[in-house]
């Protein structure tokens, strides 16, 4: 591990201790301007290992390591041009005098190497070609001779000299004894080469050390990134689970992590956890958590440091909002792990909006990191380039604020995902993982592992983990779903697919839907589906429900892509198969859960139906940050039980799969030529008291002079818990009246099948049960809080509401 100063680790201890605010979200941000810098690498200390210390950032980080006291390219022939690794803390200003670049590389055969300055088509290169000779102002990889050149040792040094506002640019290269082999110089505008800092190389080059000064270097030490990428955490029900997401450390780095809190003031170690590689995560679980305050804690990895604080659980609340954003990984595409203008915007708007909990749905790695080809491990460092972005953007939210984070299809490098409860597969749509296994692993661990521990832990095929669970929090009890684990593939079963490359998009308008729902199909899986059945009834410290998934139970797209084409059926959505989709409504709508997911890019409110529309719950589709394709919600008629001035694509329809669903809110609906739906986030806020549900979808208003966060049209929703308890009522039990618990569980099971009809928390002592069809039915009033309960056995439901209600005592 490269030795820093103690200074740096005051500064870093420092930084940790920050409370989280606008002011401490420093990547990406301004560049503090420190004075004139020295900067020199020092990998001859550094140990073994794909990452290059927390001074660089590769462009990719696969093609690099740091071996045998160099950093060395080790990009194959395959990829073409040369490696751009940026120097994080090293800047050239725009301000009076000169600077000086060395860099110290060898090679064993004709290679390419240089320096970079500033971004994109305005900046400018000075380097070394394949035939040993200066190229300056050309672009990093444009075509260089590859005529035969002495190999071995190479300095090249770059000199900056100002002239009248402009700079005079030697670059000179020297053998390692410090015969000159070359030389070029030219004179530039000196805005043409101020700005950031990057070296280049082809595989095969070793580069022995870098080292710039001057008065121009400007220098900004907390644009470091390393060892610790970020951490996230989750406290349910007393216990704390915390991950510690490092960068790629080798065998002889140190190979564990501390936890620390404090307490008075003072730091106190409570637990250490080894690095598990690959992914490089630390994961602690933490019982008899103080929740009921504050608490700050540090992650301790060698002389480095990482923290924030765990906030108490707010259960005095009446209260609890949730940020949900999702498709994070298409804006992460700067070649530094440092923010744009509007992901800074965004995580402004999200802690001004004062979350408790954060949701991201799906799409947090950018799938555009992946290399067509490549193994598990350069599979999974590519994965792990764009995982360190998202934390790079999040992290300063992350360290406060406890998050559920759900891997999507594209975090495993699939459009789509028919998991067949986790077996390969050789095409996406005859269901399962297309990717090695161990590859999937490293995803699901790196974005799930802080969650509360998986309700049920066995693995699934291909030793594959499963992470759904519950979590209670603020005495809302969330129920963590895996939307693909275990759906069933849609080719190979006997389905009349075309045979092209999207078989799962059924335009037979004259085909029913439905008739595509083959026995034997799976949605959720059963043995989700038997947890959800648990879950639904266990109403311990819990007032209202809420499931968090990365899919919605519907196919709302009508038409997508840039000419707008009829959709037809999509047996990649959730609507699909609908038997799956009828049992997961139904196990919802038994704890009057409210339904939190995703749909691809096109935010929107509905309610679903089952035997008719609105008698399930309603579900909020959130909004992607940035929408990946083009899609509308465009249906043929007009909705039916529309309020006046309503649009004809509001109310109750169908969805593509003959779905009964009620539109509440869609974003941009209707065809809008080149247009996409709007990007954004959502703030979802649940109400205990009122057991209301407040749904608010949040956009840039990008043609603003100031930074504005708006809400989109048709937002916000208010939504009522009672709501999602509805069904076709065509009997009742008698009305009980609770005296002795204030707000007291009723539980209704069937005496047929055994099965729960409803359970919920009452929000006052009086509460007249229905039920669904004639019969007897146990009735359970009690607090599962307490213990306290009394059973009613086998009441008989009467056609006609009851006149006399019973008294229950406690």
């Amino acid at each position: 591990m490269q030795s820093v100063s103690i200074l740096r680790i005051l500064l870093a201890r420092f930084r940790c201790g920050l409370a989280v605010g606008l002011s401490s979200w420093v990547l990406g941000g301004g560049v503090a301007t420190l004075g004139a810098g020295e900067f020199q690498s020092a990998w001859e200390s550094e140990s073994a290992r794909v990452w290059l210390g927390e001074d660089y950032w590769p462009q990719r980080l696969a093609a690099w390591r740091v071996r045998e006291g160099g950093a060395e390219c080790v990009a194959g022939p395959d990829e073409t041009g040369p490696q751009l690794v940026r120097v994080l803390t090293q800047r050239l200003g725009a301000g009076p005098g000169g600077f000086v670049i060395e860099l110290r590389f060898e090679a064993a055969r004709p290679v390419e190497t240089g320096i970079r300055f500033g971004d994109g088509e305005s900046g400018w290169s000075v380097g070394c070609g394949r035939d040993g000779t200066v190229t300056l102002g050309r672009e990093a990889g444009e075509a260089r001779a590859d005529g035969a050149v002495a190999v071995g040792g190479r300095r090249l040094r770059i000199e900056g000299t100002e002239e009248g506002g402009a700079l005079s640019i030697r670059s000179t290269i020297f053998d390692l004894s410090g015969a000159k082999l070359s030389e070029g110089m030219e004179i530039v505008d000196g805005g043409r080469v101020s700005g950031p800092i990057s070296f280049y190389a082809t595989g095969g080059t070793r580069l022995l050390s870098l080292r710039m000064e001057g008065p121009r270097l400007v220098t900004d030490h907390r644009a470091h990134f390393g060892p610790v990428a970020g951490a996230m955490h989750t406290l349910s029900r007393g216990v704390l689970k915390l991950t510690a997401q490092l960068l790629p450390m080798g065998a002889d780095d140190p190979d564990r992590v501390f936890l620390e809190t404090a307490r008075q003031g003072v730091w106190e170690t409570i637990g250490e956890s080894v690095i598990e590689s690959p992914g490089w995560t630390a994961t602690f679980r933490v019982p008899n958590w103080r929740e009921g305050e504050d608490v700050a804690y540090r992650l301790v990895y060698g002389e480095h440091t990482w923290g924030g604080t765990v906030r108490r659980n707010p259960v005095d609340r009446m209260e609890l909002n949730v940020a949900a954003m999702a498709g994070s990984g298409a804006l992460l595409t700067e070649a530094v792990p440092a923010a744009s203008a509007g992901m800074r915007s965004l995580v402004r708007a999200v802690g001004e909006a004062k979350p408790d909990l954060l949701f991201f749905p799906g799409g947090q790695a950018s799938p555009g990191m992946w290399r067509q080809g490549v193994d598990a491990t350069g599979m999974t460092l590519d994965y792990l380039q764009g995982w360190y972005l998202w934390h790079a953007s999040f992290r300063e939210l992350t360290r406060d604020m406890p998050c559920v984070v759900l891997p999507g299809p594209g975090d495993v490098f699939q459009e789509s995902l028919w998991g067949e409860g986790g077996r390969p597969a050789l095409k996406e749509t005859l269901g399962g993982y297309v990717h090695p296994a161990s590859f999937v692993q490293v995803v699901q661990r790196t974005q799930t592992s802080h969650l509360p521990d998986p309700v049920e832990p066995a693995p699934v095929q291909q030793g594959l983990p499963v992470f759904f669970t519950e979590m209670t929090y603020g005495r809302i009890g969330f129920a963590v779903i895996e939307d693909h684990k275990w759906k069933s593939g849609c080719q190979g079963i006997g389905l009349p697919l075309p045979e092209d490359d999207r078989p799962e998009l059924v335009s037979d308008v004259g085909l029913d839907p439905r008739q595509l729902d083959l026995p034997g199909l799976k949605l959720w899986g059963d043995r989700q589906m038997a947890f959800l059945e648990r879950w639904a009834a266990d109403w311990t410290q819990t007032d209202l429900k809420v499931a968090l998934s990365g899919a919605l139970l519907a196919q709302m797209a009508t038409n997508q892509g840039p000419d707008l084409a009829p959709v037809g059926a999509d047996l990649s959505a959730n609507g699909w198969p609908q038997s799956g989709r009828r049992l997961a409504l139904q196990v919802l709508r038994k704890a009057g859960a409210f339904h939190l997911a995703l749909d691809g890019g096109l935010p929107s409110v509905i309610r679903h139906g089952l035997e008719t529309h609105d008698d399930a719950v309603h579900s909020y589709a959130v909004p992607v940050l940035a929408p990946p394709k083009t899609r509308f919600w465009k249906p043929r008629s007009s909705g039916g039980g529309r309020e006046s001035g309503q649009p004809f694509w509001m109310g109750q329809h169908v969805d593509g799969l003959r779905n009964p669903i009620t539109v509440v809110a869609v974003g941009q609906p209707g065809p809008v030529p080149g247009g996409q739906p709007p990007g954004g986030f959502a703030m979802v806020r649940l109400d205990r008291s009122t057991r209301k549900i407040r749904c608010e979808a949040l956009t840039r208003l990008m043609d603003q002079a100031d930074d504005v966060w708006a809400p989109m049209d048709g937002w916000p929703v208010i939504l009522s818990q009672e709501d999602n308890f509805a069904g076709p009522a065509r009997s009742w039990l008698p009305p009980l009246q609770v005296s002795g618990i204030a707000k007291p569980v009723v539980q209704v099971w069937a005496v047929s099948d055994g099965k729960l009809v409803y359970a919920r928390r009452l929000r006052e002592p009086t509460f007249t049960p229905w039920v669904l069809e004639p019969g007897r039915y146990d009735v359970r009033i009690g607090d599962p809080d307490t213990g306290l309960w009394i059973d009613l056995k086998g009441v008989e439901a009467a056609e006609e509401p009851y006149r006399e209600a019973r008294v229950i005592e406690f």
